[in-house]
C-alpha cells in the first residue's frame, strides 16, 4: 500500500519530463542528420514509467523561426527543438488533431520521407493560411529553379562529353547528400542556394538571384538583397578557388569523386582556422583575417582590462 502511494506521488510530481542530449545542447547535431537522437521523453502510462528516444526529423519553419522537428520512436507525439531545448507540441493546445507515430526504422531516407509529410502538416496547422500558401508556392518555385539549373548543366555535360548526373552533383556538395537533398530541400536556405551555385559554377548574376530568393524565404525579411548575395557568392568563389584549384579550372565538370566535396573543403578550412586561432592565442575573427575597427577594438581592450 505504501509502495503504491509512493509511486502515485512520484507520478504526480513528474508526469512527464524532457531531457536533451549533450550533442543537441551544444549544437553538434546538424538538421540534416535524420534519426540522430536529440533527447529523452520520460512519462507514465498506466502507472508504469516509460522512456522513449526523441530523434531528429529535420528543420521545420514556423513564422520567422526555424525549429528542429523531433519525434518519440513508436509514440504519437512530436516535439520542437530550439537552442538546445525541447517542447512537446502534440495535443489540443497545439491544434494538432492527428496522431503521428514515428517509425522504428533507422533508414535515414525513409525517415526523411515520413518527416517531410509530418513537417508540412505541422506548418499547415500552426501557421496563417496566407503565409502557408505563399511560402508553398515560393518553395515550389525555388525547387523548380534548382532542377532546371542542374538539368541544364547535365545536358551541357553530355554535349561536351562529361558524364555528370544529378547524384554526382549532390555528392559533390556533400557526400551524404542524395538527389532529393539537391533538388527538393524541405525549405530554401542560403547555404543550399550558395552550394548549388558553386557546384554548378553559375554566372554571378544568376547565382545572386538564387541566393537572394532563398534568403527571403529562410529569414522572412528582404534585407539580403541581390547585391549582398552577389558579394557572398564572390567571396565563396574566391575561397573555393584557393581550396580547390581544379574547380577554378573545370567549374561544373570538376571530378569531385577524387577530391571530396564542397562542404568538406569548407569544414576543413574552418577547422584549420580554429586550430590557428588556438595556436596563436587570438580570436577566431582575427585568425580568419577580419580587421576589427577601432571602436570595436577599443571595446575589446576595455573588457579585457576589466576581466584582469
Amino acid at each position: 500500500m505504501a509502495k503504491s502511494r509512493k509511486v502515485s506521488n512520484v507520478q504526480k510530481r513528474i508526469h512527464e519530463k524532457l531531457t536533451t542530449t549533450s550533442g543537441f545542447k551544444t549544437g553538434r547535431i546538424r538538421p540534416e542528420e535524420y534519426g540522430a537522437q536529440i533527447g529523452w521523453w520520460s512519462f507514465y502510462r498506466f502507472g508504469k514509467p516509460k522512456k522513449k528516444r526523441v530523434i531528429n526529423l529535420g528543420p521545420v519553419m514556423l513564422g520567422t523561426q526555424t525549429y528542429l522537428l523531433g519525434a518519440a520512436v513508436g509514440e504519437p507525439s512530436v516535439f520542437l527543438g530550439l537552442n538546445g531545448k525541447l517542447w512537446k507540441v502534440s495535443g489540443k493546445k497545439s491544434k494538432l488533431d492527428f496522431n503521428v507515430v514515428a517509425p522504428k526504422t533507422t533508414d535515414a531516407h525513409a525517415l526523411k520521407a515520413w518527416a517531410d509529410t509530418v513537417a508540412q502538416r505541422i506548418v499547415d496547422k500552426l501557421s496563417p493560411r496566407v503565409e502557408v500558401q505563399v511560402n508553398r508556392e515560393g518553395n515550389l518555385r525555388y525547387k523548380s529553379m534548382v532542377k532546371t539549373l542542374v538539368s541544364n548543366r547535365v545536358e551541357e555535360g553530355v554535349a561536351l562529353g562529361y558524364a555528370q548526373s544529378f547524384g554526382d552533383y549532390a555528392r559533390a556538395i556533400n557526400h551524404r547528400w542524395t538527389v532529393s537533398d539537391l533538388l527538393t530541400p524541405r525549405y530554401p536556405t542560403i547555404k543550399h542556394a550558395l552550394h548549388v551555385s558553386l557546384v554548378l559554377a553559375l554566372p554571378a548574376k544568376q547565382a545572386a538571384q538564387l541566393i537572394a530568393g532563398a534568403a527571403l524565404y529562410e529569414h522572412k525579411s528582404p534585407y539580403i538583397t541581390e547585391d549582398i548575395a552577389l558579394s557572398m557568392y564572390q567571396q565563396a568563389v574566391s575561397l573555393l578557388s584557393r581550396l580547390c584549384p581544379e574547380w577554378w579550372n573545370n567549374g561544373a565538370y570538376t571530378r569531385w569523386e577524387f577530391i571530396g566535396s564542397i562542404d568538406m573543403l569548407f569544414t576543413k578550412q574552418y577547422t584549420n582556422t580554429l586550430v590557428h586561432a588556438k595556436n596563436l592565442d587570438v580570436s577566431l575573427q582575427t585568425a580568419s583575417g577580419m580587421i576589427q575597427s577601432e571602436p570595436l577594438g577599443a571595446l575589446l581592450r576595455q573588457r579585457r582590462s576589466i576581466e584582469e
